[in-house]
């Protein structure tokens, strides 16, 4: 018998995360013997949000704000922009958006979402104007919306740890400091 150990929760995508954080990827190979990824919804869900990212026809302008990855994809008719949290912590983005005008967004993603509540969270109309859109994003995870507007400004976004992200950082300091008093 063969076993191959699977990792859980945000470790799942953790390596996918990394690999999207450090390049607008066309093409992610995953897998390996026996692997049933196809089973974990979180990164079943990860998965279909990547795969609706604009091809290589559109412009994309990267931002980068430790631990975030924004990035901004132009096409012809739409504006697309994801969020790439990298961090094993959760964080929460303020993101200014200015439109010129009204238009209408979607988010990426699972669309098997059937309740009401899903359906309006997942849909939208950005109003003309500046305006802040806060998100939260759990550990090395994506969210990415299409815009129906190539006149959005996207400013500097402001990130924000969770407070657990400096208790782990002082215990990893800690244990190292342990072990470099014991060589």
């Amino acid at each position: 018998l063969t076993c191959q150990p699977l990792p859980a929760g945000a470790a799942q995508r953790r390596y996918l995360a990394g690999a999207l954080a450090r390049s607008d990827a066309l093409t992610i190979v995953e897998g390996g013997e026996l692997l049933s990824f196809g089973s974990h919804s979180q990164l079943r869900d990860f998965r279909q949000t990547v795969q609706r990212l604009p091809g290589p026809d559109a412009e994309v302008r990267t931002q980068t704000i430790q631990p975030l990855v924004m990035r901004v994809y132009r096409s012809n008719n739409s504006t697309t922009v994801s969020l790439i949290n990298e961090s094993p912590w959760p964080i929460r983005v303020r993101l200014p958006i200015a439109s010129a005008a009204s238009c209408a967004w979607h988010k990426l993603g699972d669309a098997k979402q059937e309740s009401a509540n899903s359906t309006a969270e997942r849909t939208g109309s950005l109003v003309a104007g500046e305006q802040e859109w806060l998100v939260e994003l759990q550990p090395a995870d994506i969210q990415a919306w299409t815009f129906d507007s190539t006149q959005l400004r996207l400013s500097q976004p402001q990130v924000s740890l969770d407070s657990r992200a400096g208790e782990d950082l002082q215990k990893r300091i800690e244990a190292i400091e342990s072990r470099t008093g014991n060589l």
